[in-house]
């Protein structure tokens, strides 16, 4: 899960619980035991719509069982959003078979003989599985109001993907960097929040998305969990870095790129779907 190399120090995690899991078993180190932002009392650091604020063990709860009050926010923008994606690309066409990509438990366990679920005639299955990657880091400066409707602009394209068709595979990244004794001192973690294939929870990807204790308590966790980083981190967790470009992987950029387009959510995904689209 942790890779130590010469003062850089990379998280990567399969899924979301992976990475809940280790945030909860590894306690502040050192120097942060004393006071780990991680887990200090809520604060407009840690505000929700509403005007509540998330505990450490509200954030951990939000983690394990999804955030709806989160999706509610964008509900209603989902279906205008495929739209638009439909418009552009064919829809998938699905059927039942006897091989396919994905079982179909409830037919498997009636001993329907056809009972995997397959790409119907006509379909592009060589175009349906878009990789992305998205920046979730944020600067401290940027109020929560502005965390959400980007993270939310970021669960309506993702989720008007999959409802045009295509398969989606999201992994959220966050990576800060500083300076300690002359030497640069990263500490990066990528988590995927949803491989491909597997069907949308949107509540959790609420959650991993647009949620502000997703990085301001478990991304912090993380860096307070290396003991290595005390002393180049202990006035704070560091500047963001952008996410490393892959090979055949969209990336999104985070709301440090796009504070212009953050204060509301409608200019968000307008703002996030040309980035998607490359304009």
């Amino acid at each position: 899960m942790l890779t130590k190399l010469e003062g850089h120090y990379s998280f990567d995690f399969d899924c979301l619980d992976d990475m809940l899991r280790y945030c909860q078993d590894n306690n502040p180190t050192g120097k942060w035991i004393d006071g780990p932002s991680s887990r200090r009392r809520a604060t407009d650091f840690h505000k929700l719509p509403g005007g509540g604020k998330s505990s450490w063990k509200d954030t951990v709860n939000s983690g394990s069982n999804g955030w709806p009050e989160g999706r509610e926010r964008f509900n209603g923008k989902v279906m205008e959003a495929a739209a638009r994606c439909t418009s552009h690309s064919k829809r998938q066409a699905l059927t039942v078979e006897q091989a396919g990509f994905m079982p179909l438990v409830p037919l498997y366990a009636s001993g329907a003989p056809a009972y995997m679920l397959n790409f119907g005639e006509g379909s592009q299955q060589a175009d349906t599985i878009v990789r992305l990657q998205v920046d979730l880091c944020a600067a401290a400066g940027h109020p929560s109001e502005r965390i959400i409707n980007w993270g939310s602009a970021l669960c309506v394209l993702i989720d008007s993907l999959e409802n045009s068709g295509k398969s989606v595979e999201v992994a959220g990244v966050m990576a800060v960097e500083t300076v300690n004794g002359g030497k640069v001192q990263t500490v990066t973690a990528n988590t995927v929040i949803k491989p491909a294939g597997q069907s949308l929870d949107i509540d959790r990807m609420a959650f991993a998305l647009a949620h502000p204790c997703y990085l301001r308590r478990l991304f912090f966790a993380l860096v307070e969990s290396v003991p290595e980083t005390h002393t180049g981190y202990s006035s704070g967790y560091g500047a963001c870095r952008k996410p490393t470009p892959k090979h055949g992987v969209k990336t999104i950029s985070g709301v440090n790129a796009n504070r212009d387009a953050a204060d509301c959510l409608d200019t968000a995904i307008e703002r996030v779907e040309r980035i998607y689209n490359g304009d």
